[in-house]
């Protein structure tokens, strides 16, 4: 947790992959992740939601998650339920035909957060989860969040959401 300008982005986007010319290895499980390839990044069970809204702009939110869930290789049954399960989660369930770059930043960071839970991932770094959402979604996508660590997921946060950082097992500041 921290104030703006602090760093936490940066700090996220090192360990995260996105800054891949820094010194140092991401271990998972003892095997090394180079997370800067999305497709070995989701191999081993690890998803991000940068602070930048990088949907699919030309995309309904359908096409975008379906996107994600065949990067993911999921298909038929294990599909359908991940899709109904997130869009009921997220809300999205009446703008699913609509394009993606046409959402307020609230619903965009809705549809960062059900691709990133699209695959039950082990780790997940979130920078900013609930930025540009209301208090009562940021309250259930938290829950959300917190549920997915209490299935084993461990959850790496950069915020200055006092409400979400309280919520968390420990705290950097």
């Amino acid at each position: 947790i921290g104030e703006n300008g602090a760093g936490k982005s940066t700090l996220m986007n090192v360990l995260a992959g996105r800054f891949p010319d820094h010194e140092g290895r991401v271990l998972l499980s003892g095997r090394e992740v180079r997370l800067a390839n999305p497709r070995q990044a989701l191999a081993h069970g690890v998803a991000v939601i940068y602070q930048d809204l990088s949907v699919l702009p030309n995309l309904t939110v359908a096409e975008n998650l379906s996107l994600y869930a065949n990067l993911r290789n999921l298909t038929g049954k294990e599909r359908d339920e991940a899709f109904d399960r997130l869009v009921h989660f997220t809300g999205l369930g009446p703008f699913q035909k609509r394009l993606a770059g046409a959402l307020s930043g609230g619903m965009k960071r809705r549809v960062l957060i059900a691709k990133a839970l699209s695959h039950e991932p082990q780790l997940l770094f979130l920078d900013e989860p609930t930025a540009d959402l209301d208090a009562e979604t940021a309250a259930a996508e938290t829950r959300g969040l917190l549920a997915q660590a209490d299935r084993g997921a461990m959850l790496i946060i950069a915020t200055h959401d006092s409400n979400l950082a309280a919520k968390m097992d420990r705290i950097i500041r």
